[in-house]
């Protein structure tokens, strides 16, 4: 890190806004952040969707809602169904625009840019899905920053996440053999697709630009000003908020690209007393849990969660999540059903709500969706996973489990079998991956991702904020790009 300004301190009228969007797993690391940035005497207001309105108050960040429920459109879209069965990355940015059409896209985010406008924030720190609306604010004289929960910014180390989601095996080779031809090759691929799908007339945030920042047709470089910044050209500071420890950072990103860590998940509340009663009762369990994912449906999940521990033997908690995961739903015309829901009775946990930090150094290994907090935090506790993508990064993460001997990967959520996920629990106790993950977590939790996400924030307000000098590298990296 770079030697930090004299003017370290901060000053009583300072300010950050934090922009996030999404579901839970990209939301919280903004919680996490926000409480760092408070400590250190910031006024922070989390700007989000209002299925976090409870998230944020459990923990006493400042809300200022934005009217979507990401659940309520999710549960409500065929297209989005379809888009989480089939891993699609391109049907899944189909059937989020289908989501949120520009004139409802309008509707919930203009009171937020009022807001901002009118509040005028010393910084604004975005997440990756409101990368567009930082730039805009940008050009009206307020400083930016972008945070991302997982590595994504181009590099030859290794390949783009949707080459491991739609070319598993090749993206394995690529990745095991240092093919970095191959590997950049792929970012520019997905990073040409993210600026031109956002550049099209159509999509509603960039009508949404139009009609608040500046006409489409005075900026014909925009597309391929998108491009740059999208593959790493970055305006201002990028912090990838990923253990360097699970993945080092790769040598040839931009000095303005930083891996700071986990941002881990605060805790708002102590476990339940039937959880810990649980946990009296028995060996570990294996924990199970799909977070925001939905494949084919929640009795769907069900049954392949309680008979993957029905035939390996274990015991579970069982996280309920999107698709609400019930024992009450177990088909009862299953010839079985009878000696699985007594099983089940006996030995497994159904709960709304898990402290992942408290419970994953009391379970024996983790099965979920591949999400980065999860992930991250399942490694960070020392224990196994087993991950079972359904979309995006989950695919990179299932890739990094391999090669790192910590975890099995497993076929995607919506084509595995009971039968295939049991051998993975029993596989994923082996020795040897127990030793690697119990090495890895040791290693990272001598990691602070806020403490190091913080103080790069602080340098950043310090030496270019305060200065100006922010908006001559903005002009440098996207203005004059535009023209």
């Amino acid at each position: 890190m770079s030697k930090l300004s004299p003017r370290t301190v901060i000053e009583s009228t300072e300010t950050i806004a934090l922009l996030a969007a999404g579901s839970r797993g990209d939301v919280q690391p903004f919680i996490s952040l926000a409480l760092g940035l408070q400590q250190q005497g910031f006024g922070v207001t989390l700007f989000s969707y209002r299925t976090f309105t409870q998230l944020a108050a459990a923990h006493g960040v400042t809300l200022f809602p934005i009217d979507f429920d990401l659940r309520e459109s999710n549960e409500a879209s065929p297209l989005m169904q379809a888009a989480l069965d089939s891993g699609n990355l391109m049907q899944l940015c189909e059937a989020m625009e289908a989501a949120q059409p520009p004139e409802l896209y309008h509707a919930f985010m203009t009171p937020v840019l009022d807001e901002i406008r009118k509040s005028r924030p010393t910084l604004i720190i975005a997440s990756f899905l409101m990368r567009l609306l930082a730039l805009g604010l940008a050009s009206e004289g307020l400083p930016c920053m972008w945070v991302d929960a997982a590595p994504m910014a181009m590099t030859a180390a290794y390949p783009s996440f949707p080459f491991d989601a739609t070319l598993p095996k090749i993206s394995e080779l690529c990745s095991r053999w240092h093919l970095r031809w191959v590997n950049r090759l792929s970012h520019e691929v997905v990073c040409k697709g993210v600026a031109d799908s956002l550049a099209k007339a159509t999509n509603c945030e960039r009508l949404f630009r139009s009609a608040h920042f500046a006409a489409a047709e005075e900026e014909p470089g925009f597309a391929q000003a998108l491009f740059d910044v999208t593959a790493g050209a970055v305006p201002w500071p990028l912090l990838v908020c990923s253990s360097p420890s699970f993945v080092p950072p790769p040598d040839d990103w931009p000095s303005d690209v930083h891996m700071v860590g986990t941002l881990d998940a605060p805790s708002s509340k102590q476990p339940s007393d039937e959880l810990v009663r649980f946990l009296a009762a028995g060996p570990p369990p294996v924990y199970i849990g799909w977070g925001s994912m939905v494949a084919k449906s929640g009795q769907h999940m069900t049954e392949l969660a309680c008979r993957a521990l029905y035939l390996a033997g274990e015991r579970g908690v069982v996280l309920q999540g999107w698709a609400r995961l019930d024992p009450t739903i177990l088909d009862a015309d299953a010839p079985d059903f009878a000696a699985l829901e007594a099983y089940v009775r006996a030995n497994v946990l159904f709960a709304d709500e898990l402290p992942h930090e408290w419970l994953f150094p009391r379970c024996k290994l983790t099965v979920q969706h591949g999400g980065a907090g999860t992930t991250q935090a399942t490694l960070k506790a020392g224990i196994p996973t087993v991950i079972t993508p359904v979309i995006t990064d989950q695919y990179t993460n299932r890739r990094n489990v391999r090669e790192r001997g910590v975890g099995i990967g497993c076929s995607r959520l919506v084509d595995l079998t009971a039968q295939e996920l049991a051998s993975a629990i029993a596989r994923a106790q082996g020795a040897g991956v127990k030793s690697r993950a119990a090495q890895l977590g040791e290693a990272m939790r001598t990691e602070n991702g806020i403490k190091a996400a913080v103080e790069r924030i602080k340098e950043h307000i310090a030496i270019k904020v305060r200065s100006g000098i922010w908006r001559d590298d903005f002009d440098r990296a996207w203005t004059s790009k535009l023209v």
